[in-house]
């Protein structure tokens, strides 16, 4: 996110995931999991991609082992259930950094969300590890707040300092 061209925060959505647990199949997995996600206000997992689960050899009808990682869906989205995670700024290689503020400017817009692909943040776009997906002229705030409730306010006050520079 970047507020008149200063970034103020950056996140890492992940994959929508359950964790097997040895007693519950699949599509019980992720109804618990969506009940969790609900009762703390965030979105369920809504979008299961078969053909992934299949490939992890897995059904919904499947009871993964215990501790096993199932990658539900590919769609990285926080309306799909996925974790949000702060990535600090320090983390960034300046080179995407830069690239960010520029494409702010560039479109000219005082506000932007900018959704960046990457296997590897720290590295440069430069050496083709990672592309612009899009960019959102008003981008949402919940996200941001909600990743980490510890520092959400943090956050706020940056946004809202950065309001009137």
């Amino acid at each position: 996110m970047i507020l008149n061209n200063e970034i103020i925060d950056i996140l890492h959505r992940q994959k929508p995931t359950i964790i097997g647990d040895g007693k519950h199949n699949i599509k019980e997995l992720i109804d618990n999991y969506n009940i969790i996600q609900k009762k703390y206000k965030n979105y369920p997992i809504t979008n299961i991609n078969y053909e992934l689960l299949n490939g992890q050899g897995l059904k919904l009808e499947s009871v993964p082992t215990k501790g096993r990682k199932i990658i539900i869906s590919n769609v990285c989205n926080y309306h799909n259930g996925s974790k949000v995670a702060r990535i600090p700024i320090q983390y960034v290689h300046s080179d995407n950094l830069e690239m960010f503020k520029k494409i702010n400017k560039v479109i000219d817009l005082n506000l932007s969300g900018i959704d960046y692909m990457s296997p590897d943040i720290t590295k440069s776009y430069k050496n083709n590890y990672g592309f612009i997906n899009e960019v959102n002229s008003g981008p949402s705030m919940k996200m941001h707040y909600v990743c980490d409730t510890k520092n959400s306010s943090s956050i706020i006050q940056k946004f809202v300092s950065n309001l009137f520079k």
